[in-house]
């Protein structure tokens, strides 16, 4: 009976905690997603209420714990690639930017063709890892599809910029300069930690702001 009865507790619990994950109380929302794993720690939909609970202790700043969930939704739903997305996010958050590249890397190869924003924070890991030319080839494709994106302007500028290449900093200046004023603006008042830029691409972000500053 109540085996018969869990799937239907289980939609309970998930929904109210969708809604709560809406209205920005995590923790509750935390505990709604723990009952429900418990009525259906194995259920089809479980990978997915996994995915959630971690991505909500994501968002409480509890990091450990969610790449716990998280290694484990990946596992149950057979490299599925949100499960991969949201790994690669709580790998990059606990400094394991190899990791996260891995991850990311791995959703790209689902679909080399079609670009999207995760394409940039792989780039960002890429350059971390010293891999720049790896890392301004995404960082380009990105560019160039999201022309008015911020962060996308300031993170190819900024990779090209670093090293000293006169032939890379001709590019970074050239693509800066064709921006609109607004997009400027916006890119060099970017918030970077918000976004949480690794350092090596923090450092190569101020090296280029100083320079367009004057």
């Amino acid at each position: 009976m109540i085996e018969e009865l869990a799937p239907s507790f289980t939609g309970g619990y998930t929904a109210r905690a969708n809604v709560r994950v809406a209205l920005g109380d995590y923790a509750a929302a935390v505990d709604d997603y723990t009952a429900a794993l418990k009525l259906a720690p194995v259920g089809p939909d479980a990978w997915m209420t996994k995915l959630n609970r971690g991505s909500t202790l994501m968002q409480l700043g509890k990091s450990a714990e969610a790449l716990t969930d998280l290694e484990r939704a990946v596992e149950m739903s057979k490299r599925d690639y949100l499960t991969l997305l949201g790994r690669g996010s709580a790998l990059h958050t606990t400094g394991n930017y190899a990791g996260a590249a891995v991850d990311y890397a791995a959703v790209l190869d689902k679909n080399p063709t079609d670009i999207q924003p995760f394409w940039l924070r792989l780039a960002l890991e890429y350059f971390q890892l010293g891999r720049k030319v790896e890392a301004v080839g995404l960082a380009r494709r990105v560019a160039n599809k999201f022309d008015l994106e911020p962060e996308a302007a300031i993170a190819v500028s900024s990779m090209l910029w670093a090293d000293g290449i006169e032939a890379d900093q001709t590019e970074a200046l050239r693509r800066w300069k064709l921006l609109p004023e607004p997009v400027r603006a916006k890119a060099l008042v970017f918030d970077l930690a918000a976004r949480e830029w690794p350092p090596a691409a923090v450092d190569a972000a101020a090296a280029f702001r100083r320079e367009v500053q004057g």
